[in-house]
């Protein structure tokens, strides 16, 4: 009965390295992500749906050529480099986490990327993950977006730059709005946190 205990870690060990369930878990973990956005977000149905925005957009594109570039082994990196897969499964998940945290942290006061609205948006968030960076979603998703790259052993890993550039000029939007919008409170916070990490 000893020699049978490790099998299953093994075997879970073992199937991380197959082409299949490295896809699996790179698109299940995404479409989770999206269900608990979905899932926590207070608005009314029609108005979630329409308001996936191009943000969700761009991140799609991304991950979508990284699962491409695998599928047809373009831009791929030669051989399977073990350790840089490790480093992307941890890559990866730290992402999800500290994105799906921001997510409940926020709660009811979550908006739409690059907008402001007076009504949702009634508390500047400073605690859980917001203690650490002032964006922690937008940081967890771009951490997943490279942990997928080096998960797929494709050199599209660096796809995470455009998102960067991106996402950046969103968030010089917003941190205008919430200055307009908070005045002093949001000027301390931002004084005291960084804007990543």
């Amino acid at each position: 009965m000893k020699f049978l205990l490790p099998l299953p870690y093994s075997v879970l060990i073992m199937s991380l390295y197959l082409p299949m369930f490295r896809i699996i878990f790179i698109v299940v973990s995404w479409v989770c992500l999206r269900v608990i956005w979905f899932l926590t977000d207070s608005r009314n149905i029609i108005t979630r749906i329409s308001s996936l925005g191009w943000v969700s957009i761009c991140f799609v594109i991304v991950i979508v050529l990284q699962l491409w570039s695998f599928l047809t082994d373009k831009f791929t990196i030669d051989g399977i480099n073990h350790q840089l897969m490790w480093f992307g499964y941890g890559w990866f998940v730290l992402g999800w986490l500290l994105a799906v945290w921001a997510k409940v942290t926020m709660n009811v006061h979550w908006g739409e990327p690059g907008k402001f609205d007076n009504h949702r948006q009634t508390k500047l968030v400073t605690e859980g993950p917001f203690r650490i960076s002032r964006n922690p979603i937008y940081l967890g998703l771009m951490m997943m977006v490279f942990g997928s790259g080096l998960i797929l052993n494709t050199y599209l890993f660096f796809t995470v730059l455009g998102l960067f550039i991106y996402i950046r000029r969103k968030v010089l939007l917003e941190e205008q709005l919430l200055s307009s919008h908070f005045g002093d409170q949001y000027l301390e916070y931002k004084e005291k946190v960084r804007r990543w990490i």
